[in-house]
């Protein structure tokens, strides 16, 4: 994707200097200073943090409108190399997100298109093969997440996602659940959510598993929401509350870009994707609250508020993880609450995990990509709010606005049963600030190709 110039070729070019040089007049940790001929990136390599260092040089290239070289020497000569790969693709993330034309449906086309010469020397090279393939699998999430409703239900994403892994058949095996055999299997929370939705709209499940993927405690699978649209259901939600909704299935498409990124990198890993889609839609058909569903565990669920469909199509989708899947860990990421966007706003990803150790592995994972993640807490307490109905085992909704977050996760919890348990909640962080605006963003991709790559 990215063919390195080793000669400069433009009037300007942005590099990076040391805090101490001279020309840094204020000692700031990162700071762009301008003049005639060059972009000067302040940078103090002893502060260096990968995650300030990805805002701050998003914020730089979103302000660029010109043709420039980048010496990425000039970065890579001051960091120490344990940083190098982490930069490179950091760099070339916020690049390409910034600069590439993914999916639009305007009429006139830009022809002004900016064109960076990049400089790096042949010993950074290799650098550059691992963090292409990342860009690629963002490039392709971030085309689905934005695809309107219109152009992506659930059936057309299992056919964008089933044409972009057909070159990997040898190392993949794909499986597709259509609306008749998820009703055998007994999905209904799935069903339940999706049922209101025409026939092309109706919920599907796609399962992706690495042909090394084994049935035991050392598995993964890593579970997406998958709502193409949503309306709140009966529980409407208002108008200022619709813009966005056909985001809703980032979670989809970031487990679908980590898949990608792990295929065509060719990593050996004991993982498997499992994608649950649906619309949550309006219609005489569309569930109600009080009313009842049972879930593929078996286990039934009153519903509170229609609005919170995204735990409830991922419920079905744990429990097909744990249950036929085999998984030994269960990975879901969603752009789930409300709540966790008041919590953070668009900073940090909420976590919640039942394992210590899987926790840190996953802090880990999102130092080394960039990305800022938060610990939640489970807590006895969130356990039995959920379980406080007359009729059914759980409710879909805790009632009040408290722990809206934590409840959500807790829920899922559930349907994990003794599997360890992650749960990534992105609704704040799945869109960022541009020279073009907001825009839909892969939150956490990277951070989870490193996690399932250094530890299953």
């Amino acid at each position: 994707m990215y063919k390195i110039n080793l000669n400069e070729k433009f009037a300007r070019t942005l590099k990076a200097i040391n805090v101490t040089d001279p020309k840094a007049k204020d000692k700031s940790v990162y700071q762009t200073l301008n003049d005639k001929h060059d972009i000067l990136f302040v940078l103090d390599p002893s502060k260096y943090i990968a995650a300030d260092f990805n805002l701050s040089i998003r914020k730089v290239l979103s302000s660029i409108t010109e043709n420039i070289n980048i010496d990425l020497n000039s970065f890579l000569d001051l960091l120490d190399q344990k940083y190098h790969q982490e930069f490179v693709s950091i760099f070339l993330s916020n690049h390409e997100f910034i600069n590439a034309k993914i999916f639009t449906l305007k009429t006139a086309k830009n022809n002004d298109e900016i064109t960076h010469n990049y400089i790096l020397s042949d010993s950074y090279k290799d650098l550059i093969n691992l963090s292409n393939i990342l860009v690629e699998a963002e490039n392709f999430s971030r085309k689905l997440q934005l695809m309107p409703s219109n152009y992506l239900n659930p059936k057309k994403f299992i056919e964008f996602v089933k044409n972009e892994f057909k070159p990997f058949q040898e190392q993949i095996d794909l499986e597709v659940f259509e609306p008749n055999q998820l009703k055998e299997m007994g999905m209904g929370l799935l069903l339940g959510v999706g049922n209101s939705a025409n026939d092309e709209d109706k919920p599907r499940l796609l399962v992706i598993k690495s042909k090394n993927y084994s049935m035991n405690n050392k598995s993964l699978a890593l579970v997406g929401k998958g709502i193409t649209f949503d309306t709140g259901g009966v529980c409407l939600k208002p108008s200022n509350y619709l813009a966005g909704m056909q985001y809703d299935m980032s979670g989809a498409a970031v487990v679908a870009g980590v898949m990608l990124a792990l295929t065509k990198a060719k990593v050996t890993s004991n993982v498997c994707v499992v994608i649950p889609l649906a619309v949550n839609d309006i219609s005489n058909l569309a569930i109600k609250t009080g009313d009842v569903l049972t879930s593929y565990s078996k286990k039934t669920v009153e519903i509170e508020n229609t609005d919170a469909e995204g735990r409830l199509i991922l419920a079905d989708a744990i429990s097909y993880a744990k249950k036929d899947l085999k998984a030994g860990t269960i990975l879901t990421i969603a752009t789930l609450t409300g709540a966790i966007v008041v919590a953070f706003g668009g900073i940090h990803t909420g976590m919640w995990a039942t394992s210590k150790d899987q926790e840190t592995q996953i802090k880990k994972a999102a130092i080394q990509a960039g990305e800022y993640v938060w610990h939640m807490p489970f807590h006895f307490t969130y356990d039995e709010q959920m379980k406080h109905s007359l009729l059914a085992d759980y409710i879909n909704c805790a009632p009040g606005r408290n722990c809206g977050s934590s409840t959500a996760a807790t829920f899922l919890k559930f349907f994990a049963e003794d599997a360890n348990f992650l749960h990534l909640d992105i609704a704040g962080t799945n869109e960022i600030k541009t020279k073009n605006g907001n825009e839909p963003y892969p939150a956490m991709l990277r951070s989870l190709f490193y996690f399932t790559k250094n530890n299953f």
